[in-house]
């Protein structure tokens, strides 16, 4: 479903990360900086914001801590280990395996209209 805004921060989080990652190297062994690419961290932005956050979401505590956890170490991180693990599946599986399931389904589109087609047409008779 498109949502207001979703191609601005999508770009947005690309041009951080790549730009964090070029500093990095440019600056290695001067200043530390890092790419910090959370999941979900229950905010306002994700509608949350409570003690116990659902759905994968961590606190935002726990975000900045895990964040500081891992600068000077390495030149990216997601945080929490929930996160680092869904994002180790979408770069591993993701790109092959959406493709492949879009392919499959746009392949489809067209049979399922024509079964729903022929489904309204025997509902009418």
């Amino acid at each position: 479903m498109p949502v207001s805004g979703v191609q601005t921060y999508c770009a947005t989080k690309t041009f951080a990360s790549y730009i964090a990652e070029a500093l990095h190297y440019e600056t290695e062994g001067k200043v530390d900086i890092m790419s910090y690419q959370a999941g979900f961290v229950a905010t306002k932005l994700v509608l949350q914001e409570s003690e116990k956050p659902q759905d994968g979401a961590i606190t935002p505590q726990k975000a900045a801590d895990t964040c500081f956890r891992d600068l000077g170490i390495q030149k990216m991180t997601r945080g929490a280990f929930s996160h680092e693990f869904v994002g180790w599946i979408s770069e591993t599986l993701g790109k092959a395996t959406i493709r492949s399931v879009c392919r499959s389904t746009l392949n489809d589109i067209p049979k399922w209209d024509a079964k729903k087609a022929e489904f309204e047409a025997k509902k009418k008779e």
